[in-house]
């Protein structure tokens, strides 16, 4: 089902990406060299079929050993970025769907 979707209504033969651009907001909240886990606002815009709107999430760091996984969830209204459900499909597709976004960060080490 989630298949069908992507090819017929985000049409990710002709979009095959979405692209999301921003920041963390709070960083100097997160203390990437202690265990733990953080909360995270990052902001930014997301890019779905050539449709760019700005968004503000929550979502989490894990700082554990040295290694930070990032996690957020990304709610949006599908007619926002383009998506067109046929009217006779309207009451079996939802009208949001969620994007969940995880993330894996390497430490930088200059020369």
């Amino acid at each position: 089902m989630q298949e069908h979707f992507y090819e017929n209504y985000v049409e990710s033969d002709k979009f095959p990406n979405a692209t999301f651009t921003g920041k963390v907001v709070n960083l100097k909240e997160i203390n990437f060299d202690k265990n733990g886990v953080y909360n995270a606002t990052v902001e930014g815009d997301l890019t779905i079929k050539d449709v760019t709107k700005k968004v503000t999430e929550k979502g989490t760091f894990e700082v554990k050993d040295g290694k930070v996984l990032g996690k957020s969830t990304f709610n949006i209204a599908v007619e926002e970025y383009g998506i067109k459900i046929p009217g006779a499909l309207a009451n079996n597709i939802a009208k949001s769907i969620q994007i969940d976004v995880n993330v894996s960060l390497e430490k930088l080490v200059k020369k």
